[in-house]
């Protein structure tokens, strides 16, 4: 889930990574424009994306809105439906 969410531009830098393949090489830089799985924030980052993203869209998508802000354990959803077809629904949504 991590690598769906994009990094703003201007904060990159704060995912740089430092690479050469030997001492005498000079130094690489490279900076992650996604979420990086593994970093101490990232499931903090991407639930509150989730959950800005029902704020700002639930009213086209009532279903997934609920599912979105009640039902997400870290990067799990973990919901249920009365029917299928309701089931369904959050899905497609």
């Amino acid at each position: 889930m991590y690598r769906q969410f994009l990094v703003r531009e201007e904060d990159t830098h704060f995912q740089r990574i430092l690479w050469r393949d030997s001492p005498n090489e000079p130094l690489k830089k490279y900076e992650s424009t996604r979420l990086t799985f593994g970093e101490a924030s990232a499931p903090n980052l991407s639930t509150r994306c989730l959950k800005k993203l029902a704020e700002d869209e639930g009213h086209n998508f009532p279903a997934a809105k609920i599912a979105l802000l009640k039902d997400f354990y870290i990067d799990d959803l973990v919901t249920g439906a009365n029917s299928i077809e309701s089931a369904i629904e959050i899905r497609e949504q």
